[in-house]
């Protein structure tokens, strides 16, 4: 199929200025210019839908191969700031998988960061802590209540009971 330099031009245009704000998915990235262009196809009058699929399909072929958009680099950021975010590994994964990520990736990236857990868990519970004006948990109703906040935050059972344990008086 031909596609229309114009359209494989400004597709181009725009994925580079979605890529300068932030590292992107490869779908996340074919998501949001489909989402972008697709209602603008009759305005424009120039491209049907097949046309917009090749011209987006081209331009993320494209950006691969110039290193631009990468799913490995993608996932290493997000795993980066959902971690400073005080967020577990559990949420971080559910995220990923909406993102277009395999498990398989999932599990390389993670390797490098897993020996954080533990210590992200404590800071996300010292924050808790003190939002509650707390330094230590004193009863079971403040455990309950922190271990569904840490839960809710994505990280593993294991890692909140040991997390709690140093927090308790």
């Amino acid at each position: 199929m031909d596609i229309n330099p114009d359209l494989a031009s400004e597709i181009y245009q725009k994925a580079c200025d979605y890529l300068s704000r932030r590292e992107h998915s490869v779908l996340e990235l074919y998501n949001k210019l489909t989402k972008f262009f697709l209602p603008k196809k009759d305005h424009y009058q120039f491209f049907d839908e097949q046309e917009l699929s090749a011209a987006i399909a081209q331009t993320m072929d494209k950006l691969k191969k110039l290193n631009f958009v990468s799913n490995e680099r993608f996932t290493e950021k997000f795993i980066e700031s959902k971690l400073n975010r005080y967020q577990g590994p559990l949420l971080i994964q559910q995220h990923l998988r909406t993102k277009g990520i395999t498990n398989e990736l999932w599990l390389e990236k993670w390797s490098q960061f897993e020996d954080q857990s533990a210590d992200i868990c404590q800071l996300a519970l010292a924050k808790w802590l003190r939002r509650h004006q707390r330094e230590k948990i004193t009863n079971i109703q403040e455990k309950a209540k922190a271990t569904r906040y840490l839960g809710s935050q994505g990280f593993y059972q294991h890692t909140i009971y040991d997390t709690l344990a140093s927090f308790e008086e």
